[in-house]
């Protein structure tokens, strides 16, 4: 259990009541009775923030850069830590700076202290006229799907929320939120990394599409070399998608295709409306233009893989408005897809068919 009486950043923390698995120098009667033991410690919200940032980014300069505040700075109140505490939390021999058997005990007791802090601090963004600013990456795939009422839902559920959306592929937006310049990402996920969380949002099927003009082979099913005649249009070069067809199209030895990267959804969409070339796109998306006869969905024999989408975001103890965000956007992608399956029930995603109610 974690009690704190005040809050202040700076101000110490005289009655937080700390649970400690290790015995420092100044409690050793106490460490003779059990191996859990309750100390009170004066302590700040400062010093614990410096501690965990620089614990979790690997140096003190990262962590002084997160902070706004210099590198000294956090190295001394880190060192006032260790000295209160009586041992040493942080290995500084090497690159990147590592926990002690010490310091990976009181990390999960600091993370708590500051899950608390913020907290609090989330629940006064809806009480208060405190604003806040939620920095969100997002995929266009989502920018045309999910994106609409997910900042209607965020508008009525955190009014005092401000979100600064940036769109671009998954490698940059991972890279972002590694870097701490995002604190949220749709993209296509999950990430593989032990300091992130996902949570699954959807998945779109790939079709491949293109204006009725085209003068496919009449076959029912189209094979993947037969569309080389034309430009295949697809995602930008550094996706997913855009490497599974270079590599399809590598794997048809005898025919060289020409791959029109777009780093545009929309343009791509617009492309393949004119008869520029087929292209790949979300079903989803393509659907509204099959029903209005603009495009016609090819029931080719090979297709890129699906694309899942997952809400992503570093767990810290600072993002306790971020998760809370998430997992609502979770809940509007469930209803999403439902929402998707009575409107087309008998949508084909390979074939390209759809029976209308």
């Amino acid at each position: 259990m974690i009690l704190i009486d005040n809050f202040y950043e700076y101000v110490p923390l005289p009655s937080i009541l700390f649970r400690f698995s290790i015995s420092p120098p100044w409690a050793p009667t106490l460490a003779s009775y059990s191996h859990e033991f309750i100390v009170m410690i004066g302590l700040t919200l400062r010093q614990l923030e410096c501690f965990v940032w620089t614990a979790s980014l690997g140096s003190f300069r990262s962590a002084g850069r997160h902070l706004h505040t210099t590198q000294p700075a956090i190295s001394n109140n880190i060192r006032s830590l260790e000295e209160r505490l009586g041992v040493r939390l942080l290995d500084r021999s090497g690159t990147p700076v590592r926990l002690t058997a010490a310091g990976q005990k009181v990390f999960a007791q600091a993370q708590k202290a500051l899950e608390l802090t913020a907290s609090i601090d989330a629940r006064a963004i809806l009480t208060d006229h405190h604003r806040s600013t939620l920095r969100l990456g997002v995929s266009e795939t989502i920018v045309h799907s999910l994106l609409p009422d997910f900042l209607r839902h965020l508008r009525e559920s955190f009014p005092l929320v401000d979100v600064d959306v940036s769109v671009d592929v998954t490698s940059t937006l991972r890279e972002e939120l590694m870097s701490h310049n995002i604190d949220l990402a749709f993209l296509m996920g999950p990430l593989s990394h032990h300091r992130v969380d996902n949570l699954r949002l959807t998945r779109f099927a790939l079709v491949w599409a293109c204006a009725p003009e085209i003068a496919l082979p009449k076959a029912r099913t189209v094979a993947f070399e037969d569309m080389l005649s034309f430009p295949i249009i697809t995602y930008a070069r550094n996706t997913r998608p855009f490497q599974e067809i270079h590599n399809r199209c590598n794997a048809v030895a005898h025919r060289a295709g020409r791959i029109f990267p777009v780093s545009s959804l929309a343009a791509t969409l617009r492309m393949a409306r004119d008869g520029i070339g087929v292209a790949t796109l979300p079903a989803q998306m393509v659907q509204p233009y099959i029903e209005k006869g603009e495009l016609k969905c090819i029931d080719c024999d090979w297709h890129p893989a699906d694309l899942s989408f997952t809400a992503s975001y570093l767990m810290q103890p600072s993002h306790t408005l971020v998760h809370k965000v998430a997992r609502m956007s979770q809940s509007l992608a469930r209803r999403y897809e439902k929402a998707t399956l009575k409107t087309w029930p008998a949508l084909d995603i390979k074939a390209g068919k759809a029976a209308k109610r």
